[in-house]
Formats: C-alpha cells, structure tokens, sequence
C-alpha cells in the first residue's frame, strides 16, 4: 500500500442516541408528564370513578346496613320511575336548569350592550356589575337573603308594598321558592360569566 492508497472498508453507522436502549430519550421526554400526572389521575380517578361504579352496581341491590344486600335487579329503577316526587324532582330541576341558563344569557348580552362605549360614566356602572364576580358567596346569599325577606322589611317587599302588594313568601313559599332561586342563580351567573 503506497502512501495514497488507503484501503476502504464500509463504516458502521452509529446509533442514534434517540434509538439506543429500550427507552429512548424522545420516550423519556414524553414520559416525563406522565409520571407527575399519575399521582393526581389516581387520586383523582380513586375519588370520582370508583364512587361512581360503587352507586351503579348498589343501584341493582337493596342495601341493608344491618343485613347483606339483596339483589333486587331493576327494581330500584321501575319503583324511581314509578315515583310521583321524583318526576316533580326532575321536571323543577330541567325548568331550573333552562330558566337560568337562558336569563343570566340574555340577561349577561344586555349588560354587554349596556356597558359598550367609552362613557366616563361608565367607569363606575363597570365596577359595580362586577363587583358580584369578586365578592364572596356567603355575601351574596345574605344580600339576596335580605331582598328577599318574607317580612316587611324585606327590601323586595317593601318596594312591592308602594304598588299594594302584599308581602311575599319568596323563598319560604312552594310556589314561589322556584323562581326567586332561578332570579337568584341567573343574576350571579349573568355577574361572573360575562
């Protein structure tokens, strides 16, 4: 072999190092996450998951806290379904849910439209509709308490006492106590969602 002439053989490519070993390093990287999560998903899973398969596969037993449960299949569904309370339970529930879905909606577009514009004016109207968002809700319930007093001095019944009405039982009264709670729900929905 003269000085110019080197013998050539073919070179073995290295590994990369993101493919040596079982676990390579981009896998690591992706596992990382996943292993500070785990510990909160199990908990989390423990908490939420396992109750609710615990209440489904109760739900086909009677439960007897002195004696073993009986099984009793879906008869626990036909006696709910079957029960007067509930279907009023439910039907009070969905008329809750759409009534202050929709009015703290239309409501919170109003404010919107209300509150649009540079107005120095404004400034104040802007922190006062606010304030609900950051107020505390033991607050809230106690200033909603007070409006709606059954008493005459309940701030709501005093201002319909001007127009001769008499006073109201809001939340004290069947019939009433659904919408003073939709009133209630829909003004704080409307305050700290808009």
């Amino acid at each position: 072999m003269t000085l110019h002439e080197t013998k050539s053989s073919p070179i073995k490519q290295a590994a990369s190092p993101d493919s040596a070993g079982w676990l390579s390093a981009k896998r690591k990287r992706a596992l990382i996450p996943w292993l500070f999560l785990a510990p909160a998903l199990i908990i989390f899973s423990w908490f939420k998951f396992i109750p609710m398969i615990q209440g489904l596969v109760m739900s086909f037993y009677k439960v007897n806290f002195n004696q073993p449960n009986e099984w009793v299949g879906l008869d626990n569904f036909t006696r709910a379904f079957a029960d007067a309370e509930l279907h009023a339970a439910v039907v009070n529930t969905l008329l809750y849910v759409v009534v202050t879905m929709f009015a703290a909606a239309i409501l919170a577009f109003f404010l919107a439209m209300l509150l649009e514009g540079p107005a120095r004016h404004l400034r104040f109207i802007r922190t006062a509709i606010f304030l609900p968002a950051v107020t505390s809700a033991a607050i809230i319930a106690e200033m909603w308490r007070i409006l709606f007093n059954p008493t005459p001095n309940g701030v709501v019944n005093h201002i319909l006492s001007w127009f001769g009405v008499a006073d109201q039982g809001f939340l004290a009264s069947s019939d009433q106590a659904l919408g003073s709670s939709c009133c209630c729900i829909s003004g704080r929905r409307c305050l700290t969602t808009w």
